[in-house]
């Protein structure tokens, strides 16, 4: 009796030095998230306009908009990324454009006067998604952004010769190419038919009445 006591004894002694004396595994504890920080200024001097951005986790459509209004440079950018760290210093407006666009892994290309930040078509292919457009940018051709949205998207968009002028300021977010080409010549004051091969943009008549 006296030998089962016993053994029950260091039974219990050996199960409380293992579970209560012996170290328990540490919890994991959750990192905390990223703060978004954006600072952004435009200097000038006799050379010019110099940009500097510090910039973390932040939208490089929000970044090129700032680029695009403070340095008056268009940009049409059809694709967004998050940037997760940049820092330029003092950099001329197109370099920061393209620093911004390499930050967000996009492909930068000039058409014309306006760069236009996109995704590669292998990188869309990979992802497979359905294309959206963000869109941004301040006093460009009518004519010259329905060329940029047909040669980035495929689509056939014809322009009457005698549309001229420009347009200011318009910024859109995940729509379609389809709405994009509606919504810009709604903006313009232009009208849009819907043909069998794509779309013809003319000057707005007014019937009357």
């Amino acid at each position: 009796m006296k030998t089962r006591f016993i053994q029950t004894l260091l039974g219990a002694c050996a199960f409380f030095a293992l579970n209560i004396l012996a170290p328990q595994p540490s919890r994991a504890q959750p990192q905390p998230k990223t703060q978004q920080q954006l600072s952004f200024a435009v200097n000038s001097n006799d050379k010019g306009l110099f940009v500097t951005v510090r910039a973390t986790n932040v939208s490089a459509a929000k970044v090129l908009g700032m680029i695009s209004t403070q340095t008056n440079t268009e940009i049409v950018v059809t694709d967004d990324a998050p940037i997760a760290f940049l820092n330029l210093t003092e950099v001329s407006p197109q370099n920061a454009i393209v620093e911004v666009a390499k930050a967000a892994k996009l492909f930068t290309k000039l058409v014309g006067k306006t760069y236009v930040v996109s995704q590669t078509q292998e990188q869309l292919e990979a992802k497979q998604v359905n294309k959206t457009l963000e869109l941004s940018f301040r006093d460009i051709p009518v004519a010259e952004l329905f060329k940029i949205l047909s040669d980035q998207f495929g689509i056939s968009i014809t322009v009457d010769p005698k549309v001229k002028g420009n347009l200011l300021v318009i910024y859109l977010l995940n729509e379609t190419p389809e709405h994009v080409v509606e919504k810009v010549a709604d903006a313009a004051g232009l009208d849009l038919t819907v043909t069998q091969d794509g779309y013809v943009v003319k000057n707005h008549v007014q019937t009357e009445k």
